[in-house]
């Protein structure tokens, strides 16, 4: 196996990771909308805080980085590897814009807006059965202004593709 293959085959292994923690995260999202109960709404967020960081760190990590580096160039994003397909091109393109998007938001911005994503919707819930938007007017708010942060330090504004 060539080093420009064992270093695809390396980022493919890193992102089936990064996927796994993913598709769990979803899971418990969907688990929160159908069937979990209101009380456990505190310990889910902090669940989906904690599956939020470690997607984070494994999509910016020093490993992934590396490996990414070595076949594509971050910044300009020049491809270094001569002898991949047309498909494993693209999916370095799509990796790199990835984690150029990724590495422009802080770990504490992700896990906050995770986890305040998962207590808005129990807090939507109930303000929609009692048809109060005065409730859910503080979450709202604060969802907008994680929002507003987030478009602020947007990778469009870094880092033309």
């Amino acid at each position: 196996m060539t080093a420009t293959n064992e270093n695809y085959t390396n980022l493919i292994d890193l992102s089936k990771k990064t996927a796994l923690l993913s598709s769990i995260s979803s899971l418990l999202e969907w688990d929160q909308e159908t069937y979990m109960p209101t009380e456990a709404d505190n310990f889910r967020a902090e669940q989906l805080k904690t599956l939020a960081s470690l997607v984070h760190n494994s999509k910016t990590s020093p490993a992934f980085s590396s490996t990414l580096s070595q076949l594509i160039d971050i910044k300009s994003g020049k491809i270094l590897a001569p002898d991949l397909t047309e498909g494993q091109n693209r999916s370095l393109r799509r990796w790199r814009r990835d984690y150029i998007k990724d590495t422009c938001l802080p770990l504490e911005f992700v896990e906050q807006m995770a986890g305040l994503t998962s207590l808005s919707l129990t807090t939507w819930r109930k303000a929609k059965k009692e048809n109060s938007f005065n409730d859910m007017q503080p979450m709202l708010e604060k969802m907008v202004g994680m929002c507003r942060k987030k478009s602020r330090s947007s990778w469009l504004q870094r880092t033309p593709l």
